[in-house]
């Protein structure tokens, strides 16, 4: 009895043993497994509204000049109106940008609410005309011309993508003031570099000195992008969290 009775409580204590083991590892490794997903989380959010900020409006209008057009060396440039594109509710800021055959940018003037396009030689003989208008800058050059005509819109397109500049205009916002925006919780930090394919263009960077011995969670995410000149592009967008 006195044997039996010994195997029933080394029975017991074992078992007490591997209770207190498993509750020893589960408390040690929650911490960190409650972490890993808070991290991962804020990370998953951050893809959501990065891509959202750094979106805007394209719209790519196409146009044509009607071949019935007498040529006269008078005439020398193309009118658009805004509302001859927009109507009445059109973006402000509103800026432009005009390409003819083979992306080539054709100067161009954008005052107020009419779109001048230069047509004089050697873009005398060309027909069709890509103009691309939102509400971040493009560079492109100006145009003095004065007598101009109206051509035919022949296709008028609008979506969302992500602009340069717009990925620019948050890194020089600051850190802290983006943070706000975004709501982060105190204690969670992150931050991003923007990295194009072309090798002579500088990233774009926000409080990327992440700090040495923490675990750092981080994606690189591939992304199409336009740049200055309307050109769609590909590039990197690399999130970190901490």
């Amino acid at each position: 009895m006195i044997g039996k009775r010994g195997s029933h409580v080394g029975v017991m204590l074992s078992f007490v043993i591997f209770v207190t083991l498993l509750i020893f590892l589960y408390s040690a490794i929650q911490p960190l497994t409650k972490t890993k997903k808070e991290k991962q989380s804020l990370l998953d959010f951050l893809k959501v509204e990065l891509i959202k900020k750094f979106s805007a409006d394209l719209t790519t209008v196409t146009i044509s000049v009607d071949d019935s057009i007498t040529y006269d060396d008078t005439i020398n440039c193309l009118t658009v109106t805004n509302e001859g594109i927009f109507g009445t509710n059109y973006p402000l800021p509103l800026f432009s940008i005009v390409k003819g055959e083979g992306n080539i940018i054709i100067p161009s003037n954008h005052p107020n609410n009419i779109l001048t396009i230069e047509w004089n030689y050697p873009n005398r003989y060309k027909k069709f005309f890509k103009i691309y208008y939102s509400d971040q800058r493009f560079d492109t050059s100006l145009t003095s011309n004065s007598i101009c005509i109206t051509p035919i819109i022949n296709l008028v397109r609008t979506n969302e993508y992500i602009f340069e500049s717009k990925i620019n205009e948050i890194a020089l916002q600051g850190y802290e003031t983006f943070k706000n925006e975004l709501k982060i919780t105190p204690g969670s930090e992150f931050g991003f570099i923007f990295s194009d394919d072309d090798t002579t263009t500088n990233d774009i960077l926000m409080n990327d000195n992440t700090p040495k011995g923490i675990d750092i969670y981080s994606e690189q995410i591939p992304i199409q992008y336009i740049d200055s000149h309307a050109d769609t592009k590909s590039g990197f967008l690399t999130i970190k969290v901490w």
